[in-house]
């Protein structure tokens, strides 16, 4: 067995086998290759790269840690060995089940050790930082217990079983998926033998269901939500174009965007609603919890219950949903936890993003996209309104001294190591490197980012001055000491970043409910900020800021502060708050160019974080993805964009084609939607909606066809126009 040392110290085995019976080397990098997608069957190959394999000193034990480009550790319970797993969302035909057929493993290498075991909740932080109060010293350096199953160590039979598996079968937004588990290779306990494979081949059949990835509803113009889930699985280019439009009975015209509110913010509502329905969304507003007189839905499950129905019989099935109100006034959910140790309940809205299902149960994925505006006044529910038809019908003129647009901040700060290194060498959560990737993300989609980053220890001590990763490897430039980096930001650099107008800033590294603690910054600094009307999406990968009384739902009750906030409503782990940040910065689910609703940004988050559950619901790795995706909270409205470019005007006249009985314009500007309602006065209706082609002449079809008496309104909308109504001209206009 060959021995190549890595620059860091650490080991890379290469394999042996000679490459027959089964057995090949580790023969390049980590490679996925799809050899067969239809709605039939699905099939492809993974090429393992060689592991890297490290020692760790454990409760008395020498434990090895093996890593593989592409994997994350899984084991089926706590304390179990970890194995390396490659997991990928795969989608599903409606009403097929999945089969896994085929499964060829070429194994790479067999190795004697003592496999580290899966540590559920490494990657914690303290339970102080949930408590109220001052964070004492001990709590930055705290390490959750360590798990060692001494049963799970006993076996001796591989682990895992089968090298491919899926978890099962979920639905979201007109679609059906698995997450498949592709394993590195299995590990015999007793024996301390770990395979380890350099190929995995293998084969998934679609049992019976239809031969149709879309539901029928799909079909609707006013329901293309789903395409972010579509782009990011491993088969969505099987899935088909488009799909005939079905429509079953319904009671209701229905809506794009649900406002629920309370009585008292019921205005606000009503305005935000007339803005949105001006701009082309189709949106209605809902009273709740007003009383047991009245006729609104007042507790959580009558909430769920009106939606469920509401869903069941309308024409437009709405893909967003906003709660206009704190706590008081749209209850929030408390569910119960399947990670936190100590079992309190998780507060969490994402039981009313779930249609039809039970909202204690097992899924992880949400049907529609939710935001909440959580005012406690009415001052502050028309603060928060005017901030969004502000943000979206006169948005930010950028200026030389404020260029707004794509620009970014990104805060976190140097760790030093607990493990008895110099203090120089970075703490094992790995903050600098989780911050550079997500800052590469951002300068790959164009944006300028400016580092915000601390030190906790006096950086007047030469000593203390940052030099390694957590892997011994050396800081990339130009954080080097070399450099000359300062490790200096604080609050006012902060509330500088604001000021200086950045469209988006985002924070990693320790938190709790008041804020961000290095570079310190929390709700006792908002009245400080001076951004005027340039406000940013800010971004919370840490604990518990994200709370319903936090720091991310502040920076929105505020006249300045942030037009959108995101973040986790407790305690959070670092691999779920890295996934929020990285999804975020390199937004795999849309295309290049694209500017998603942000409710489909946080959705998309939500599914990276349903590939890290383990393949079935006891499995503790799922135990802690259904907490996260409960916990992950979005302040603000799911429908908005957030501007990466200025805003360009949109032109307000379209061309009328004169085809009789059909819906023809002629319209300037290729890619841009147009939206067609009929205004009966009191109720919107929903006529069609399709995209001008390449030469400029756009066929709208109708889902319902128009009665004639009433007059048509057309809107325009594309990712980088301020969307409006246009007027249709005849041809001799």
């Amino acid at each position: 067995m060959k021995l190549v040392r890595w620059a860091c110290g650490a080991l890379i085995l290469a394999g042996c086998g000679g490459g027959r019976g089964g057995e090949a080397p580790f023969a390049g990098p980590f490679e996925e290759v799809v050899l067969e997608s239809t709605a039939h069957g699905f099939r492809a190959s993974v090429d393992f790269s060689a592991p890297r394999i490290t020692t760790t000193q454990e409760a008395g034990e020498t434990f090895s840690r093996v890593e593989c480009e592409g994997c994350r550790a899984e084991a089926p319970a706590d304390g179990s060995p970890a194995i390396p797993v490659f997991t990928r969302t795969l989608l599903v035909p409606q009403g097929a089940t999945v089969e896994i057929t085929h499964v060829e493993v070429t194994v790479g290498g067999t190795y004697d050790l003592l496999l580290r075991p899966f540590q559920a909740r490494e990657g914690d932080d303290s339970p102080e930082f949930e408590q109220p109060g001052p964070v004492s010293e001990a709590a930055y350096d705290w390490v959750p217990p360590f798990a060692y199953n001494t049963e799970a160590y006993a076996l001796d039979v591989p682990q895992p079983a089968a090298a491919v598996r899926a978890s099962p079968v979920q639905s979201s937004r007109h679609l059906s998926l698995v997450v498949l588990h592709i394993a590195a290779g299995n590990y015999q306990a007793a024996s301390k033998r770990l395979t380890l494979y350099s190929r995995v081949e293998f084969g998934v059949t679609f049992v019976g269901g239809s031969d149709l990835f879309l539901d029928g509803a799909a079909g609707n113009p006013f329901h293309q939500t789903n395409a972010p889930l579509v782009r990011r699985a491993w088969n969505g280019d099987a899935v088909e174009s488009s799909t005939p439009l079905e429509v079953d009975s319904f009671i209701h015209y229905g809506e794009e965007l649900i406002i629920l509110t309370a009585p008292a913010y019921r205005a606000e509502a009503d305005r935000l609603a007339q803005h949105k329905n001006a701009r082309g969304l189709l949106t209605n507003v809902f009273t709740v919890n007003d009383g047991p007189s009245e006729l609104g839905p007042d507790t959580p499950q009558e909430i769920r219950d009106f939606l469920d129905d509401r869903h069941a019989h309308v024409l437009v099935q709405a893909g967003y949903l906003l709660l206009l109100g704190d706590q008081s006034s749209i209850p929030v959910w408390n569910v119960p936890t399947r990670y936190h140790p100590d079992g309190s309940p998780v507060p969490t809205d994402f039981p009313y993003s779930l249609i039809d299902k039970d909202p204690l149960g097992d899924d992880l994925y949400p049907d529609v996209a939710l935001g909440r505006l959580g005012a406690a006044s009415i001052d502050e529910a028309r603060r928060m309104v005017d901030k969004i038809i502000q943000y979206e019908a006169d948005p930010p003129i950028p200026t030389p001294e404020q260029p707004f647009y794509g620009r970014a901040a990104l805060a976190t700060s140097f760790w030093p190591s607990t493990l008895g290194d110099p203090p120089c060498v970075e703490w094992h959560r790995d903050l600098i490197p989780r911050a550079e990737r997500a800052r590469g993300g951002l300068v790959a989609r164009g944006y300028e980012v400016q580092r915000l980053y601390a030190a906790r220890e006096d950086q007047s001590v030469p000593a203390n001055v940052p030099c390694l990763l957590s892997d011994r490897s050396p800081l990339p430039p130009p954080l080097r000491r070399v450099d000359g980096f300062e490790w200096n930001a604080d609050r006012f650099d902060i509330l500088a970043a604001f000021a200086s107008g950045k469209s988006l800033l985002l924070y990693t590294g320790h938190g709790k409910r008041t804020g961000w603690c290095d570079p310190l910054f929390g709700i006792g600094s908002i009245p400080d900020l001076d951004n005027g009307d340039l406000l940013p999406f800010v971004i919370h990968a840490c604990c518990a800021t994200g709370a319903f009384d936090g720091l991310a739902d502040y920076l929105l009750r505020y006249p300045k502060g942030a037009i959108a906030s995101v973040g986790f409503t407790r305690n959070a782990n670092s691999k779920f708050t890295s996934r929020l940040l990285w999804s975020v910065c390199e937004r795999d689910c849309h295309p290049p160019g694209a500017v998603p609703r942000l409710g489909d940004l946080v959705d998309c988050a939500r599914a990276e974080m349903a590939e890290l559950a383990g393949a079935l619901p006891a499995a503790a790795a799922y135990g802690q993805a259904h907490t996260h995706t409960r916990m992950l909270q979005l302040h603000g409205d799911p429908t908005l964009r957030i501007w990466e470019r200025p805003p360009v005007q949109l032109p307000l006249q379209a061309i009328d084609d004169q085809i009789p009985g059909v819906i023809a314009l002629a319209y300037p500007v290729a890619d841009v939607t147009i939206t067609v309602f009929e205004d009966l006065g009191e109720v919107m209706v929903p006529i069609g909606r399709s995209v001008v082609p390449a030469d400029g002449h756009v066929t709208i079809d109708p889902i319902v066809e128009p009665t004639g008496d009433n007059p048509l309104r057309f809107f325009a909308h594309h990712d980088d126009g301020i969307a409006k109504e246009i007027v249709v001209l005849a041809a001799e206009d």
